[in-house]
């Protein structure tokens, strides 16, 4: 059973086993998710914020990274383009890490964050966990479906819509279904904001139309008014047929008046001179 050079080959050189799968440990993963800032890994240190796919962040990175433009160059964490695309989000402080009895080896075992109704730990995959916008109280999933409230925050009472809940760290196919959801929700925030603009382009449209009628009704009052004031202006300038007959009588009568008066004068003129003539004569005989 011996190779060239004497060696004897084992069973393991000869049966081929499938390669072993290493185990990941989940509460490691869990760790890094749920205490360690998803952009640089340090430990999550308040304040602390959100996005919309459910990652958590200090917000001081965030800022940072805003200002150096490396969120953008990230294809992961692209969706991020200011402050407000993120929430800050308020953990509720568990009280066994403030019991006596604490010490350093149960500090793995206990989480620093709990749930305030269930008080249920957050430890990570065992249990989902949500997070509100409007305020950024963090509630278990559990918790808040069996507590039927009027959509407030069972906290502070703040109002929030089924838009405004946040699963913090999902899983592949949850981040998947999430994405979908908020495509949706812009496409219709889009779609109802173009029907605005639509709707009030035709409003300005039905304002000025009366407008424009009522304008031109007016110009047209009042071209018509000026059309019928010069109309009867130039008609009761017109002489009739009968005053110009009337006219042509008086004058003729005038110019009557004038040739008996002119007559009557010559006459007399002629007679004094008669006289005159008689008396000259009368007085040389």
């Amino acid at each position: 059973m011996g190779n060239d050079g004497g060696s004897i080959a084992k069973r393991e050189d000869l049966v081929k086993h499938p390669k072993k799968i290493e185990k990941v440990n989940l509460n490691d993963l869990d760790e890094n998710r749920w205490f360690k800032c998803t952009l640089l890994q340090d430990d999550l240190v308040d304040p602390i914020v959100v996005d919309d796919y459910g990652n958590l962040f200090n917000k001081a990175n965030v800022i940072q990274a805003l200002l150096d433009g490396t969120l953008s160059s990230n294809a992961t964490l692209s969706h991020i383009r200011t402050l407000k695309s993120v929430y800050t989000v308020h953990f509720a402080e568990n009280p066994a890490r403030k019991n006596k009895d604490f010490n350093k080896n149960t500090h793995l075992s206990t989480s620093p964050w709990y749930c305030p109704v269930s008080t249920v730990e957050i430890k990570g995959h065992q249990q989902r966990f949500i997070a509100l916008k409007p305020c950024g109280h963090v509630f278990a999933e559990k918790a808040l479906k069996e507590v039927k409230e009027d959509k407030q925050c069972l906290l502070c009472t703040k109002e929030y819509k089924p838009s405004d809940i946040i699963l913090l760290n999902p899983s592949n196919e949850e981040l998947i279904e999430i994405k979908l959801r908020l495509k949706e929700e812009k496409n219709s925030k889009s779609s109802k904001k173009s029907k605005k603009s639509i709707d009030k382009s035709k409003d300005k449209e039905s304002v000025v139309a009366p407008a424009l009628t009522s304008t031109t009704s007016t110009t047209s009052t009042s071209t018509s008014t000026s059309t019928s004031t010069s109309t009867s202006v130039s008609t009761s300038s017109l002489p009739t047929k009968s005053q110009s007959s009337k006219k042509r009588q008086s004058t003729e009568d005038n110019q009557l008046n004038e040739t008996s008066s002119f007559t009557k004068k010559t006459i007399e003129q002629a007679k004094e001179l008669t006289n005159k003539k008689m008396k000259s004569d009368t007085f040389s005989t």
